[in-house]
């Protein structure tokens, strides 16, 4: 009889720990997964010191850093591979380059506004960084979304704080940002909480992670992309429009 009444406890405590083992394990991979999509990024070199043939709409003997739609395609692979043994179904993936710059088209405007320069998403469902001369909101350290850039971030911790309007600013910074997340649906669906049920839209939960890093050919130097075909979900900002460079 004793054994009847503390079952149900028992079974609630077993399937409620595997399933948070299992949530927190995909938790960490979902972070590496954002990292290594940032890190692969941000690690493209001129092709004229790597001495890389021309790709897609990436020249051979360049001086400055690019990144093709195959580099792109593949990087998201390789993120991919990162959330094994868990599907990928679920995998929406963003990479963008982020140019911090003067507020306005003036070089005496004040430095800096965060602007996206292009965009480019893989997997279920991403959400691009938007083209615009409005610019990324600056918030605070440890908030993070596609139309927002954390203070902490930018080339002095704030927005129009690195060079002060009058002064005239004729350098750019740039930033990857890899946006990632993942629907995760436990492997039970245990009515008693709903798991995966109507009250998560039957998606489950979301897990999320973005990845800041700077180029390491220089934080002042663009990687360059610009889609040559085989990306299906992307923005190409224009420069002069979207975004300045001095």
């Amino acid at each position: 009889m004793e054994f009847a009444f503390i079952l149900p406890m028992m079974l609630v405590l077993y399937f409620g720990l595997a399933v948070l083992g299992q949530g927190l394990e995909v938790g960490r991979k979902v972070q590496l997964a954002s990292r290594t999509l940032a890190d692969l990024t941000s690690q493209q070199l001129p092709s004229s010191a790597t001495g890389a043939a021309a790709d897609g709409n990436c020249p051979a003997n360049s001086s400055t850093p690019c990144v093709s739609d195959g580099d792109l395609t593949d990087f998201y692979a390789g993120a991919q591979l990162v959330l094994t043994p868990f599907g990928t179904t679920t995998l929406s993936a963003t990479v963008s380059e982020v140019i911090f710059d003067n507020l306005t088209a003036t070089n005496t405007s004040g430095c800096c506004k965060a602007r996206v320069v292009w965009s480019a998403g893989f997997g279920a469902s991403p959400t691009l960084r938007a083209c615009g001369v409005a610019g990324l909101t600056a918030v605070a350290n440890g908030t993070n979304g596609a139309a927002v850039m954390p203070r902490g971030n930018y080339p002095s911790g704030g927005e129009g704080a690195y060079v002060a309007s009058g002064t005239a600013n004729t350098t750019d910074y740039y930033l990857i940002v890899a946006d990632v997340t993942y629907q995760f649906q436990p492997g039970y669906d245990f009515k008693l909480f709903n798991w995966s049920g109507n009250a998560n839209g039957g998606t489950g939960y979301t897990i999320a992670h973005t990845t800041y890093m700077t180029p390491r050919n220089g934080a002042t130097t663009a990687i360059q992309w610009t889609r040559s075909g085989t990306v299906a979900n992307y923005r190409n900002c224009t420069s002069g429009t979207d975004y300045y460079v001095p």
